[in-house]
């Protein structure tokens, strides 16, 4: 079989019609799905970039920075790969709000951001939303107005926020889903995104923080002693209760930055009395937030 019959192949397990919005797709290019689609989204003024096929990094060498409108580059780009997946620029006629969901091949839910979406939904922080599309493994990308803000996590109720230098795969792309996830691959339009809503205000991500996990931590002053693995566990241990958690979070993200271990800061945590699931929460939110980029995708 021929490379051109093993890409024909992969791609016959693409979703019916029924999972595309009523959209007029440019004459004459049904045929190419993908590229019609990025057509279609440059005419409402979203800028596009081509994705890997079935993946999400870029195939241009400055990634979102080459995300355009203009449709001669878009043909040309998908001219030289016609099963390219599709990107959005974020941060230009709109933001993303990213809840995750993880189940486990064998059905078992890992974690999920059901909570928060229902929280955000029940405060009214999601009344600008304008658009809606499932994700490969089965999160939901919420279309908002730009805030003019940058890209953001929230590894606690596993949301991300996608704004300026940031991109979303876009519908009807398909991402071979990650080891041992449950997930159907594609991307697909529950809410077709065709404009804004008129006056509707941006999502503020510090208000998203503080409705999920109250105030936003403020870094304490780390004494400075605080400049060796056991400098700053020392500065842990001699927090009082009620502090312990940012004290946690602020050490973990300065051992980082001068690159020595977090294992003693761990366990000066763990006999303060923070539960070991509490410091796990910290590590992984700590880590994510020392090495969060710019260019930032999902």
């Amino acid at each position: 079989m021929n490379e051109e019959s093993r890409r024909t192949q992969r791609h016959d397990d693409s979703p019916n019609q029924s999972t595309i919005p009523p959209y007029s797709m440019p004459h004459g290019e049904i045929a190419a799905p993908y590229l019609a689609w990025a057509l279609a989204y440059a005419d409402l003024g979203y800028p596009v970039l081509p994705l890997v096929e079935r993946g999400k990094k870029p195939m241009t060498s400055n990634g979102v920075l080459d995300a355009t409108t203009n449709k001669n580059q878009i043909r040309g780009w998908w001219k030289q790969n016609r099963l390219a997946n599709i990107g959005l620029a974020c941060g230009v006629a709109f933001d993303v709000l990213d809840f995750d969901v993880r189940i486990q091949s064998d059905g078992t839910l890992q974690y999920t951001s059901a909570p928060a979406l229902k929280r955000l939904n029940e405060l009214g922080m999601l009344a600008s939303a304008f658009g809606i599309s499932q994700t490969a493994h089965g999160g939901l990308h919420v279309y908002v107005p730009p805030s003019g803000g940058g890209n953001h996590q929230l590894s606690q109720a596993h949301v991300d926020y996608r704004g300026y230098h940031g991109y979303v795969v876009a519908p009807p792309s398909c991402v071979v889903t990650e080891h041992g996830a449950r997930g159907t691959g594609w991307y697909t339009w529950l809410q077709f995104p065709f404009e804004p809503i008129a006056g509707a205000a941006p999502v503020q991500w510090e208000a998203v923080i503080r409705a999920l996990v109250g105030p936003i931590p403020t870094r304490p002053v780390i004494p400075s002693r605080g400049q060796s693995s056991e400098g700053l566990a020392g500065f842990v241990a001699g927090c009082k209760p009620g502090s312990r958690n940012n004290a946690t979070y602020w050490a973990l993200r300065r051992a980082q930055e001068l690159n020595v271990s977090l294992g003693a800061i761990c366990q000066a945590a763990l006999k303060s009395g923070l539960k070991t699931e509490e410091i796990q929460t910290i590590v992984t939110s700590a880590i994510k937030g020392h090495t969060e980029a710019g260019d930032s995708h999902v």
